[in-house]
């Protein structure tokens, strides 16, 4: 059963025991703090914190419990940087002239997205070009490294979970929250839950109207800069809004954007030499508006 649920529905609901699961860590913080917040304003002190779990922290969860349970052929997950490693390793050993550290972030990009996406690794449809090619070669030593040994990825970790997904949410209510779409490995997991009677619900944010604009500016400099007054604007209208601002190369920029969001934001606290390290989150108790760049 899928049902569609506001804020204060998904709030009332994890109050009362349910799982909600989050598309990212941000969402689950945002959520969790807005429970906080609603507990305070009911002049509460103290409360039971929610479950409210990103969806890869509940996938972890997941193996964790079917490892205990029932361990089968894979007996351990890599991490990110692990993952990477391995790549590492196997574009070193086929191409030695290759930038393999820059390589394996894109090979461990293109790997995710052949699961999450149901991508059919077929020989003859990565023959066709020279780049896919040689991805298909360097993907099979990799998949032949991970059987050897018994590891198992991020990537591939959905689909190894849908008998413990199963029964860890037995009796409970799902809800997902902060997911603009699923992909098809997403909706597979999904599917099972709800082919096996467990009542799930979408959550949603309570729309607001708005008028989307769009403004060419002369380089992703430019870009950030603008956008830093932009967030400056909103704060300065409501000094305790929270203003999300998206980049979708925020790794490739992430030190320009430190720096021009601190120029722009908190220009005190540039030092001579050029700015001081920081995060871009409030210090503590300090009573303005909360500021950050998020990626998604």
């Amino acid at each position: 059963m899928t049902e569609r649920r506001n804020l204060q529905s998904v709030l009332d609901a994890a109050q009362s025991g349910a799982c909600v699961i989050t598309s990212n860590t941000r969402a689950a913080r945002n959520l969790r703090r807005a429970f906080a917040d609603r507990q305070r304003a009911d002049n509460h002190s103290a409360w039971q914190s929610p479950e409210i779990l990103p969806w890869s922290a509940w996938l972890k969860r997941l193996w964790q419990q079917h490892l205990f349970q029932s361990p089968g052929h894979f007996s351990a997950l890599l991490d990110n940087r692990q993952e990477r490693y391995l790549w590492e390793r196997i574009i070193a050993a086929d191409q030695p002239a290759f930038d393999a550290r820059s390589l394996a972030a894109e090979c461990s990009r293109a790997w995710r997205t052949l699961f999450a996406y149901r991508i059919p690794r077929e020989k003859n449809a990565f023959r066709r070009k020279p780049d896919t090619a040689t991805f298909f070669r360097w993907s099979s030593s990799y998949t032949s490294l991970c059987e050897r040994n018994g590891w198992l990825d991020e990537a591939r970790l959905p689909d190894q979970l849908h008998g413990m997904a199963i029964s860890e949410m037995e009796g409970r209510e799902v809800i997902f929250w902060g997911f603009d779409s699923f992909t098809p490995q997403q909706q597979a997991l999904i599917a099972v839950l709800e082919a096996a009677g467990i009542v799930h619900a979408i959550g949603e944010a309570d729309a607001e109207s708005a008028t989307p604009s769009r403004i060419a500016l002369e380089d992703s400099h430019a870009e950030l800069r603008a956008a830093a007054l932009w967030a400056r604007g909103m704060l300065a209208k409501n000094p305790y809004a929270t203003v999300g601002v998206v980049i979708p190369n925020l790794d490739d920029l992430r030190a320009v954007a430190e720096r021009i969001f601190l120029e722009v934001l908190h220009p005190g606290a540039l030092t001579i030499a050029g700015s001081s390290k920081v995060l871009m989150r409030p210090a503590p108790g300090r009573a303005a508006g909360r500021d950050r760049i998020a990626d998604r």
